[in-house]
């Protein structure tokens, strides 16, 4: 219900493009309180969802590193191999 209000806040609308259930469910419970607390909520999720990307991409970097270090231990395995099979 927060949202819808600060949706209409956000999106300019002409009075007739608001719903009546819109405005029931906003005039029973209008608080600036609530909003604010809503915006607050949205924002720190919003960060939140940032911080995991973040920490994502710098899994999948890692990962990724691990996995071209693997690829080059076994290459050089391989080559260890070859090396005393012709000596």
């Amino acid at each position: 219900m927060a949202d819808t209000i600060e949706n209409l806040r956000v999106k300019m609308r002409k009075p007739e493009e608001i719903n009546e259930d819109c405005i029931v469910d906003i005039l029973c419970s209008i608080s600036e309180t609530e909003i604010e607390i809503n915006q607050s909520e949205k924002e720190f999720l919003k960060n939140k969802l940032n911080d995991s990307r973040e920490e994502n991409n710098s899994l999948i970097n890692i990962i990724n590193n691990q996995d071209r270090e693997i690829a080059r231990i076994k290459k050089e395995n391989e080559q260890n191999k070859l090396n005393e099979i012709h000596i």
